[in-house]
């Protein structure tokens, strides 16, 4: 049977082949494990994702689009000259793209895509070009993503672009021309499901009314309340305000790579060895009591650590040779093409799933005010301990919430093989809740999920990310803007809003129901984010279109 644990998978002949060396090397890959990790994989509290790679290959990262080209982009031992041109820039950035997302496990992120293209531009000395050319440059790259399945043969390339920190007129002109390809999509109402574009907001450059680059934040609102995209990075919160905002970027669908060994904050060219999940409902379940749930949860936070050093030891030792792309075009931090070095500042980031279940196990008829206390403190104290194993293995450990496209339904399916009488009564649900998040059937207001997951995000140096679940409304703008003001004061890092976006295939309205009131097709294609990405409704995994089927909004965008 063919086993989708990925929302963007499309059916193909190499895919039948990947698929089978998956399966092949799964076996394997435990064979660098021992017995206490491979017991708690196989107790079901620990996942590694993205076992497949763990030999093979790092996980994501973010890219400097001026470094591409620094000295010359090489691929496969071929060097370009630097481009003379917009079409070369773009020509040799699809091939780059192509190359770099079969190289990697993860996502790809072109960091402040905006502000370097304009200053590439520049440095290029390539005239700026006229905006209609700029834009069918913009919106033809945005195309040839969503078309070339060039990851593994199944998959488009996972690319997220970051805009809106601009500090001049040209730089602010791609960003524009990054918005309205992106508010076009790729034809008949239909979005583009990649690239995920993400928008921060800072007061001074973007956000207030007097700021000299507003009329980019109100046209990122426009393009978001039409096609769910762009996300938003709320740079002014309270983990963010202090840092450099160019530094600020999301890997991946979530993983925020920013510190160094050091200390220092730094966003650009970071990556991460991998991610390892901790089934918190599996633990709950387990434990006595809540002491004893707190020495078992340091006993799985040091087990998954020692996982991810022994695959960044195995990255070192390999040196990169399967990453040629990053290795030869010297893309990573700290930028001295020292192998050592890279992996050092690599992330190991730590995860979790079912911080509601676990909650409700551990505390038992309880409000959802005195539940989120209690994961409040859970996530404080798993943040320590990263800490702790940062200081004892000189890594940069972090906590994410993990996205859990997955595991939410992986966990909870083999948890039920193991005691259905308990599942059958407690989790009928059938899926467990990503990350932090408040169970999506949950009968809260906007200001009552942004304040009790607020308080989470800065817990999650590694990355996090809270939704709100909203009505269709592409003309109330202000409301929005209302909403990303609530979560900056409630400390949210990384904010998307979801709706049902649902298209005609055959004429491209927008429809609400199941069939289009304007030529009375019953072919709807559906389209919701998932994990932090866009999909296809009918492509997500079996737990996934549970969660979907449950969600409530939670509460119409506030009106004036």
């Amino acid at each position: 049977m063919y086993n989708k644990d990925n929302t963007n998978n499309y059916k193909s002949a190499s895919d039948v082949i990947h698929q089978t060396g998956v399966k092949i090397h799964k076996k394997n890959f435990s064979k660098y494990l021992n017995g206490e990790q491979i017991e708690s994989i196989n107790n079901n509290i620990l996942y590694i994702h993205d076992s497949e790679f763990f030999d093979i290959t790092l996980n994501c990262c973010s890219i400097s689009l001026r470094d591409i080209f620094n000295d010359g982009l090489i691929v496969n031992g071929v060097k370009y000259q630097k481009p003379t041109n917009l079409f070369e820039i773009f020509s040799q950035l699809n091939i780059f793209i192509v190359n770099l997302s079969n190289e990697i496990s993860g996502g790809i992120t072109l960091a402040n895509f905006d502000y370097e293209l304009a200053n590439l531009i520049d440095e290029l000395n390539i005239k700026f070009p006229k905006y209609d050319e700029l834009y069918n440059h913009i919106h033809s790259f945005f195309c040839q993503i969503n078309s070339s399945n060039s990851r593994f043969g199944n998959q488009s390339a996972y690319v997220t672009l970051t805009v809106g920190i601009v500090y001049n007129e040209n730089q602010a002109i791609v960003c524009k021309g990054v918005l309205e390809a992106l508010l076009k999509g790729c034809g008949k109402n239909l979005p583009f499901i990649f690239p995920n574009v993400i928008f921060r907001v800072k007061k001074g450059i973007n956000k207030n009314k007097n700021d000299k680059f507003n009329t980019l934040y109100d046209l990122s609102l426009k393009t978001t309340s039409s096609q769910m995209n762009p996300t938003y990075i709320l740079a002014d919160s309270k983990m963010n305000m202090d840092i450099d905002p160019l530094h600020l970027h999301i890997v991946g669908c979530r993983s925020r790579l920013l510190k160094t060994l050091n200390g220092d904050n730094y966003g650009v060219g970071r990556t991460n060895i991998g991610s390892v999940s901790i089934n918190l409902v599996r633990m709950a379940l387990d434990s006595k009591n809540l002491d004893d749930f707190y020495k078992n949860l340091k006993y799985q936070m040091e087990l998954s650590c020692q996982i991810l050093i022994k695959k960044q030891d195995i990255l070192k030792s390999i040196s990169l040779e399967n990453s040629p792309l990053l290795k030869y075009n010297n893309l990573l931090y700290p930028f001295n093409g020292n192998i050592d070095n890279i992996l050092n500042e690599a992330s190991l980031a730590i995860g979790f799933i079912g911080c509601a279940e676990m909650a409700q196990i551990l505390k038992p008829n309880s409000s959802i005010e005195k539940e989120y206390a209690l994961i409040n403190v859970i996530l404080s104290t798993m943040k320590n301990i990263c800490e702790e194993l940062s200081k004892k293995y000189n890594k940069i450990v972090t906590l994410i919430g993990s996205s859990g496209e997955k595991i939410s339904y992986y966990f909870y399916k083999n948890d039920k093989n193991k005691n259905a009488k308990i599942y059958n009564s407690k989790f009928k649900k059938g899926y467990y809740t990503n990350s932090f998040h408040i169970p999506v059937d949950k009968l809260v207001n906007i200001i009552e999920k942004l304040s009790l997951e607020g308080k989470n995000h800065e817990l999650c140096n590694g990355g996090g990310i809270s939704y709100v679940e909203i009505s269709y409304n592409k003309n109330n703008l202000e409301g929005f803007k209302d909403i990303i003001n609530l979560a900056e004061l409630r400390h949210i890092n990384y904010l998307g809003f979801n709706f049902q976006k649902n298209v005609c295939a055959k004429c491209g309205n927008s429809v609400e129901g199941e069939i289009c009131d304007n030529c009375q097709s019953e072919k709807i294609i559906k389209i919701r984010r998932v994990s932090g990405y866009l999909g296809y409704l009918n492509s997500f995994s079996l737990g996934k279109k549970i969660e979907e089927s449950l969600r409530v909004k939670h509460t119409d965008i506030i009106k004036r």
